[in-house]
């Protein structure tokens, strides 16, 4: 019986980025000629090389491999799209398949309209972005990703449109492919800068050499795909309402409370995706830890303004204290009886001089109290 797939990963001969999404076992690999290279550089085996070669000085011998002539009316990444969607894969990822010549660029966001058409999620990935196509659906994203978001009409116009937790939101608009009116939107969120360090071992020398070409650029890019996925869910300081374990309830889980829970997450993560390589992940460390630099000044004055309105609060609280036992004292013992106007107006002096941020200038009355 024929395996049946549900995932592709495809490889085209444009620039390659890295694999911010790596396969996993069972998943479908094709290289669209010259992306065989891609494969190679990503420690990968592609399950079919496909394409009319045109790419490719000397295609391997050890590959299933289908030739077409370089005359066609499908492009080499169409060509393998289809293969895949035959395969019965419902989600493809595209690498390589953007820059170089633009024409070729174009060709492959329309495969991924194409993909939609026919059922199936297709993700393009770029060295910044990510495209995708959808036909009547939707598209839900991370809620603390940050960065921009474009929005499109490819055809006739996309009625009902509505955009939530971003900058400029829309609610059932109508856009045109001749207006850009979905262009540059922003994610409310806040980016960081974050380094790892990665204690690992080869545990079996065999998976090592032959399930990969290269096991330290496999591994290199597992750890970069794992640090992604794991710190997106998790804020940089405790945010209300973030639920950071998937349970449903909201939690105080985040990237500089929780480390040591963040970092054990990202070893697992990495271990789950490189153990056919014969890799152990002895630990992983979190070595670096900020704001981006685009937001670091602003995010300083808001934690700034944060300490300062903590320590106003405690002051307040210990003032209010002192009055409420001073009048507290004063009644007990019957040193000074104080009508409500004079308790009004000691309880103000005396929150002025516990509260205020100078000196106290002291004012003493030698006439009558009244």
């Amino acid at each position: 019986m024929p395996q049946v797939y549900d995932t592709c990963f495809l490889f085209g001969a444009g620039p390659f980025f890295g694999l911010p999404v790596p396969p996993q076992p069972g998943d479908l690999i094709l290289a669209a000629d010259g992306g065989y290279r891609h494969c190679q550089a990503a420690g990968l085996r592609p399950d079919l090389l496909l394409g009319d070669l045109d790419s490719l000085e000397t295609p391997p011998q050890a590959l299933p491999v289908q030739t077409f002539p370089a005359e066609k009316d499908d492009t080499d990444t169409m060509l393998a799209v289809k293969y895949a969607l035959a395969q019965g894969c419902t989600t493809v990822h595209l690498y390589g398949c953007t820059g170089g010549r633009l024409d070729h660029t174009l060709a492959n966001l329309q495969t991924l309209g194409y993909l939609a058409q026919a059922g199936a999620a297709g993700y393009l990935y770029d060295e910044t972005y990510v495209f995708t196509a959808l036909a009547d659906g939707h598209l839900t994203l991370p809620a603390r990703e940050a960065g921009i978001f474009s929005l499109f009409c490819l055809g006739e116009a996309a009625k009902g449109v509505t955009i939530r937790g971003g900058q400029y939101p829309l609610d059932r608009a109508t856009l045109s492919p001749f207006f850009p009116l979905g262009v540059s939107n922003h994610f409310l969120g806040n980016p960081v800068e974050i380094g790892i360090a990665v204690i690992w071992r080869v545990t079996d020398t065999a998976k090592a050499v032959f399930n990969v070409d290269n096991y330290k650029e496999y591994l290199s890019l597992q750890c970069d795909s794992a640090l992604r996925n794991v710190v997106r869910i998790y804020p940089y300081d405790v945010a209300p309402n973030v639920d950071t374990t998937g349970d449903g309830v909201a939690d105080e889980g985040s990237l500089r409370g929780s480390s040591e829970v963040v970092a054990a997450r990202i070893r697992d993560e990495i271990q789950k995706n490189v153990a056919e390589a014969g890799i152990e992940v002895v630990e992983a460390r979190i070595t670096y830890l900020a704001y981006a630099p685009e937001i670091a000044a602003v995010m300083l004055q808001r934690q700034q303004a944060s300490a300062i309105i903590d320590a106003r609060k405690m002051i307040v609280d210990g003032a209010v204290g002192m009055v409420e036992m001073a009048l507290e004292r004063l009644n007990e013992n019957k040193v000074v009886e104080l009508d409500d106007e004079r308790k009004a107006a000691m309880v103000s002096n005396l929150l002025v001089v516990l509260c205020g941020n100078r000196d106290a200038q002291p004012i003493v009355n030698s006439g009558s109290l009244y």
